[in-house]
C-alpha cells in the first residue's frame, strides 16, 4: 500500500479541463501523491491547503505566491492529446480548420503545436469566443475539449479533447518531490509509447492520399535516425534521406531483421560506425496481423549522449559529492602534504588509491577529490564493500538485466559503474573485496565497459575510479587474496594518509570543531589538561574516534569548561613515549623486528659517524631473512619519518635516529625475545 503525505493541486480554467487534468495527472503517478483541482477564478478567494500547486500562468503562480508562500508553485506546459490527433490525418490538404479554444493564447499555442506536429497540408486558424468568425472561411473547428465554443456556421467539429500537462512537467514534478524511479521510467514509456502510436497511425494511412505521403517523408527526413519501412514481402515502401545516405553502396541484408522475431534491439557496423537497429511491427487498428515493419538505425553515439542527458537528470539528486578541500581542517605538515598531492591529482582521471588507518578520512578525500576535478558536476557514486553482502556485490557494481535472478527488476537495473557514467566511483575497503569480483573489476577498468548480471552486451562507460583500503595490499598479494595485477591498476596514484597521531596539531583544532557542532551555544571549552591529554593519547580509531569521545563529552557533561573526569570510561594513558610505543607495537605488529633493526643499524652507524640509507637497511633485512620489497621499506621509513622516529634527509646526509626513536628501541629491546636480532649489539647498551 502506497503512502501518501504531499497534497498536489492542478489550477485549471474550466471544470472539464480541471478533471481531466487531474485524473490523467493522478493516474501517472500512481497514487504516490494525492492530486486535487482548483478552479482559477476561484484562487483569488484562497487557494486550497497544498503542498505544491501546478498553475496555467504567471499571473496565477503570483496570487498562490502571496496567498500560500510556503507552497512551491511550478507553471504548466500542455501539449495535445497524442491518442485523438490522427483523426486529423483524414482531413484533406490545403483545408481550412478553426482551432478553438477558450482564450486567444490557449488556441495560438494550439496552432503551434499543430504546425510543430507536422500537419502543415492544413490552413489553421485560432478562434476564441469574443473573435469575429464570419470572415473565416472555415469548413471544421478542431476544439480542445470544448465543441460549444465552435461557431454556429461550422457544422464538421473535431474534438481532440483536453490539453494535459507535457512530460518536462510531469518529470520536473517527479523530481522536486523526490518520486521514486520507476514512476518517471513509467512515465517516459507511456510518453514514448504515445509518440510510437501516432508513428504508426501515419504509417497505416500511409498510401491514402497525396499528402499523408508528403507529410510523412518531411516526418521521416527531420529525425535524426535512419528509418526505413518494409511491406510483408520485405520490400521497401518508404526510406528517409538519412537511410539511404547510409545504406548507400552497402550490401546490408535487411531480412535478418524483419524476418527475426522482435526481441532486443541488436548493434550493427555500418560504414565503419556502430548503430542500434530496433524493429517496430506496424499494424492497423482492429487487425491482428502486422501489414508491414519498421527498422529504426540509430547512432550509438546518439544513444550514448541520450543516456548521459537522463542519467544527469535522474541521477543528479541521489549521487552528489558532499565535501571539499575546505572542509579537511588541520594545519599539521603531513595533513598539508597530503592534501597538496589531492589537488594535485585532482584534475586529472588517473585511477587513485587512498590508503590508511580506519578513521583517517579515506571516503572524506573522495569526496574532496572528485568535487576538484573537472567531473564535479557529474555523479560521485559510492560503494562499500563492507557494507555489501558478498553475494549482492556484483549486481550492484554491474547491474542486471531483467530475468538475471530470482527477484530481479523489471527491466533491470543499471549498477554503480552506470550510474556514475561521466562521474566518479569510489571503491571503500577493496580489499575486502572477492577474487571474483575483483576480476571483472579488472576487465572494466582495462575494457571501459561493464556486463550487467544476465547481460547480452557490454556498456561504455566513463568513469574514474577512486578506491580505498585500510589494508596493505601487498601483504594481500603475497597471501593470495588480492590480484597483483588489479594492484597495479588502482595503485596509479597511491595516497597515503597520516593516522591522527601523526597530526598532533590538528587534535586541538579537530576537538573544538566536534565540540562547536555538538554545542550550539558556543559557550563551552576544554581545560588545558584535556587538550594535552588527547594530544598524548594515540587514537587507534583516529579522527573517527576523536568524535565520538567529544560526542561523549558534550553530552554527559554538565560543565562549561570540559575536565580530565569527563572523558570516556577506559580512554586511559600511560606516558606519552610508552603510548607511542605501543601503538607503535600495535600498528606495526609484523614490521616491529625490521623497526628495530633500522633503529639498530642508525645507532651503530651514528656511533661510526658514517651515513645509512634504504640500500643499506634492504641488505640487512636480507641477511636477516626478513622479506620485504623496495616498496614495503620506502613506506615503512616514510611512517617511522612522520612519527618523529627518524628523520629521514638527502643521499649525502642520510637518515638518522631521533631521540624519540631512542626510546622506542630501548622499549623494543626489552619486548623482543629474539636476541639473534641485536648481534650482541643490543639497544640497552646504548649510551
Amino acid at each position: 500500500m502506497i503512502m501518501t503525505s504531499q497534497l498536489v493541486c492542478c489550477v485549471y480554467q474550466t471544470p472539464k479541463v480541471g478533471k481531466s487534468i487531474v485524473e490523467d495527472l493522478s493516474a501517472k503517478l500512481r497514487g504516490h501523491v494525492k492530486i486535487v483541482g482548483q478552479r482559477l477564478a476561484e484562487l483569488e478567494a484562497g487557494p486550497v491547503e497544498a503542498d505544491y500547486f501546478i498553475v496555467p500562468s504567471s499571473r496565477a503562480a503570483q496570487i498562490v505566491k502571496k496567498l500560500r508562500p510556503q507552497s512551491r508553485t511550478m507553471i504548466s506546459g500542455y501539449t495535445l492529446n497524442f491518442q485523438n490527433l490522427p483523426k486529423l490525418l483524414a482531413i484533406g490538404s490545403g483545408t481550412n480548420c478553426l482551432v478553438v479554444a477558450g482564450s486567444q493564447e490557449t488556441a495560438e499555442d494550439a496552432v503551434r503545436m499543430l504546425k510543430e506536429f507536422g500537419f502543415n497540408w492544413l490552413n489553421f486558424d485560432p478562434y476564441w469566443p469574443g473573435k469575429n468568425a464570419q470572415t473565416l472561411e472555415a469548413r471544421i473547428a478542431i476544439t480542445l475539449g470544448s465543441p460549444h465554443l465552435s461557431p454556429a456556421y461550422v457544422s464538421n467539429i473535431i474534438d481532440l479533447g483536453p490539453r494535459k500537462i507535457d512530460i518536462v512537467t510531469l518529470i520536473t514534478l517527479c523530481l522536486d518531490l523526490n518520486l521514486p524511479r520507476q514512476v518517471i521510467d513509467d512515465i517516459l514509456t507511456d510518453h514514448v509509447e504515445e509518440i510510437t502510436g501516432l508513428g504508426r497511425a501515419y504509417l497505416g494511412l500511409y498510401q491514402e492520399s497525396d499528402h499523408d505521403r508528403a507529410y510523412l517523408k518531411v516526418l521521416l527526413d527531420s529525425t535524426k535516425d535512419a528509418i526505413a519501412a518494409f511491406d510483408t514481402n520485405g520490400v521497401i515502401m518508404h526510406s528517409n534521406a538519412f537511410f539511404k545516405r547510409l545504406t548507400e553502396g552497402t550490401n546490408l541484408d535487411f531480412n535478418k531483421f524483419i524476418e527475426s522475431p522482435v526481441a532486443a534491439p541488436s548493434v550493427e557496423q555500418i560504414k565503419g560506425k556502430y548503430f542500434v537497429v530496433e524493429k517496430l511491427s506496424v499494424k492497423v487498428q482492429d487487425e491482428t496481423d502486422p501489414v508491414g515493419t519498421l527498422l529504426v538505425l540509430r547512432s550509438t553515439e546518439k544513444v550514448s549522449e541520450a543516456e548521459g542527458a537522463v542519467r544527469r537528470v535522474l541521477l543528479a539528486k541521489r549521487h552528489v559529492a558532499l565535501h571539499r578541500f575546505s572542509d579537511i581542517i588541520g594545519i599539521s605538515p603531513a595533513l598539508k602534504k597530503v592534501m597538496e598531492t589531492g589537488r594535485k591529482i585532482a584534475s586529472s582521471n588517473l585511477t587513485i588509491l587512498i590508503t590508511g588507518e580506519t578513521g583517517t578520512g579515506k571516503e572524506l578525500f573522495a569526496h574532496a577529490i572528485h568535487n576538484a576535478s573537472l567531473r564535479a558536476e557529474e555523479p560521485f557514486v559510492c560503494a562499500h564493500f563492507a557494507a555489501m553482502p558478498p553475494t549482492l556485490i556484483e549486481s550492484e557494481l554491474f547491474g542486471y538485466d531483467e530475468g538475471a535472478f530470482t527477484g530481479a527488476k523489471k527491466g533491470g537495473h543499471p549498477g554503480y559503474f552506470e550510474q556514475a557514467h561521466k562521474g566518479s566511483i569510489f571503491l571503500d575497503e577493496i580489499g575486502d573485496a572477492s577474487l571474483s569480483f575483483q576480476s571483472h573489476l579488472l576487465r572494466v577498468l582495462e575494457d571501459k565497459r561493464v556486463m550487467r548480471v544476465g547481460g547480452n552486451y557490454p556498456i561504455p562507460i566513463d568513469v574514474r575510479l577512486i578506491a580505498a583500503t585500510n589494508q596493505d595490499l601487498e601483504t594481500l598479494v603475497r597471501q593470495g587474496r588480492f590480484r597483483e595485477d588489479l594492484l597495479y591498476r588502482l595503485n596509479v596514484i597511491p595516497i597515503s594518509l597520516p593516522p591522527l597521531r601523526s597530526r598532533i596539531e590538528d587534535i586541538p583544532i579537530l576537538a573544538r570543531r566536534f565540540l562547536e557542532l555538538e554545542d550550539r551555544s558556543k559557550n563551552r571549552r576544554f581545560s588545558p589538561e584535556v587538550l594535552e591529554y588527547l594530544q598524548n593519547y594515540s587514537w587507534p580509531g583516529n579522527i573517527r574516534q576523536l568524535g565520538s569521545v567529544v560526542k561523549y563529552m558534550a553530552h554527559t557533561s554538565e560543565s562549561e569548561a570540559l575536565k580530565i573526569e569527563d572523558l570516556p570510561p577506559g580512554l586511559t594513558i600511560k606516558s606519552t613515549e610508552s603510548l607511542r610505543t605501543n601503538e607503535m607495537t600495535k600498528a606495526s605488529n609484523d614490521n616491529r623486528y625490521l623497526v628495530f633493526l633500522i633503529l639498530d643499524i642508525l645507532v651503530l652507524f651514528q656511533k661510526s659517524r658514517k651515513t645509512a640509507g634504504k640500500k643499506v637497511f634492504m641488505a640487512r633485512a636480507k641477511e636477516k631473512n626478513l622479506g620485504v620489497s623496495d616498496h614495503q621499506m620506502r613506506k615503512l621509513l616514510h611512517e617511522l619519518n612522520d612519527e618523529g622516529l627518524i628523520r629521514v634527509g638527502s643521499t649525502s646526509q642520510g637518515t638518522v635516529i631521533t631521540d624519540k626513536g631512542l626510546n622506542l628501541l630501548l622499549s623494543l629491546s626489552d619486548k623482543l625475545e629474539d636476541s639473534s636480532y641485536q648481534n650482541g649489539r643490543s639497544a640497552s647498551s646504548i649510551s
